[in-house]
């Protein structure tokens, strides 16, 4: 799939001298690079948040691990999908600013708070570990391997669990953990399902 540009300026990236795709984050003096094979590389605390339309009223977030995926999702789905939307890229190390930035602009002002769209990587915690972050501070979490499988291991209060990869919802995690929250919608996506049969080319 071609890339289209008038999508590469909605997420505000160029293409550099040498071919590959250049973001500047939200935070201060962070920047992600994307590799013409797709990978990328990116300062600790990179994020971006993307509002397509400069739409007043958010319904909706749609909260990615990596900025290629986010830009090749977009293209797939068009522009209606993302109507009264935020985008948001969670970068390495970044859970703090985004959840600062939800208590920020909603839960102080007392706002109802959009759906969280979380869009999961094959064997990637990073969106769940958002959710947890957002979810209770006193929940602490790391990533083990068992038998070649990567686990999410989840301490709260007197509660020790896993989840695998499989296993990622947010009622099963409420349910283990013993929490009841009203405070979030949160619907999961796989992002394999979307885009296994695509690629993107610039």
């Amino acid at each position: 799939m071609q890339l289209d540009l008038d999508i590469l300026h909605v997420f505000e990236g160029k293409i550099n001298e040498t071919g590959n795709l250049y973001f500047l984050g939200n935070n201060e003096n962070s920047w992600c690079i994307v590799y013409p094979d797709f990978t990328s590389a990116q300062t600790q605390e990179f994020y971006k948040i993307i509002n397509p339309f400069g739409d007043l009223l958010i319904h909706n977030m749609y909260c990615f691990r990596y900025i290629q995926e986010a830009i090749l999702f977009f293209q797939i789905k068009k522009e209606d999908f993302f109507r009264n939307a935020l985008i948001i890229i969670s970068g390495l190390g970044s859970n703090k600013f985004i959840t600062s930035f939800l208590l920020r602009n909603y839960i102080q002002n007392k706002r109802n708070i959009p759906r969280l769209h979380l869009f999961h990587s094959a064997g990637n915690f990073e969106m769940t570990a958002l959710y947890l972050d957002l979810l209770d501070k006193g929940i602490t979490y790391r990533t083990v391997k068992f038998n070649g499988k990567n686990f999410l291991a989840i301490r709260y209060k007197d509660v020790q669990t896993q989840i695998s990869f499989e296993q990622i919802s947010k009622s099963r995690i409420c349910f283990l953990l013993g929490i009841n929250d009203r405070k979030y919608s949160i619907r999961n996506h796989y992002l394999s399902r979307y885009i296994a049969n695509q690629s993107l080319l610039w």
